[in-house]
């Protein structure tokens, strides 16, 4: 799981938004895995992300 997390610190570091977007299932080793994205935005860009991210999730 720390190898995960680590692709979510830079964005933390560098003090821009960010959103995690859910986009189905991967199998790896025979399981069932749940699998998404990250979208980053410019300064100031949370009702934008939060506007991508619903449009993603609804398609």
């Amino acid at each position: 799981m720390y190898l995960e997390d680590i692709f979510t610190v830079p964005v933390n570091l560098a003090g821009v938004p960010a959103i995690s977007v859910p986009s189905g299932m991967v199998e790896r080793d025979g399981s069932l895995l749940p699998a998404g994205f990250q979208i980053i935005g410019p300064s100031r860009s949370e009702k934008m992300l939060f506007a991508i991210g619903k449009c993603i999730e609804n398609t």
